[in-house]
């Protein structure tokens, strides 16, 4: 199976892909990034840090979610590879509105980018959670972000 996660296109295919030839998952490990050291803007139109550390891995993990709770019979686990660097993010100087498309312009462009995504990573992840609970909040799935740093 082929998959690019620097377009949605692909992710979705993989995924489609996946849940069509697997028929049991225990553990789903989203591990995508991208460190870039100047400015790449996705074929989507977003800064490549973002498309693949956040969107392609936040629409894999919500294409992935229903599939994972009949798949993995209320045993799966869903795993982030965050950072701790997410901490470090300052983001008093974002704006309220269209964060996404503000960060992918190149005059926004922080020179800490990873540590930006993997803080939007986070958030995804928290999200996710929430999507995982049944009815009487109950995990059907188990969701969580893991740090592989210090």
């Amino acid at each position: 199976m082929l998959l690019d996660m620097s377009t949605l296109p692909s992710t979705k295919s993989f995924a489609d892909q996946l849940k069509s030839e697997i028929k049991d998952i225990d553990i789903v490990l989203l591990n995508a990034g991208a460190l870039n050291t100047t400015f790449h803007l996705s074929a989507e139109g977003y800064e490549q840090t973002i498309q693949v550390t956040v969107l392609s891995t936040a629409l894999l993990a919500l294409l992935l979610l229903p599939w994972m709770k009949e798949a993995g019979k209320g045993r799966a686990h869903l795993a982030f590879v965050t950072s701790g660097r997410h901490r470090i993010v300052a983001i008093d100087t974002w704006p309220e509105e269209n964060v996404l498309q503000w960060l992918s312009k190149e005059e926004n462009w922080p020179s800490s980018m990873y540590a930006t995504a993997k803080l939007l990573e986070q958030y995804v992840a928290n999200e996710i959670a929430k999507l995982a609970l049944n009815a009487y909040g109950v995990p059907e799935v188990i969701v969580n972000p893991l740090c592989p740093g210090q």
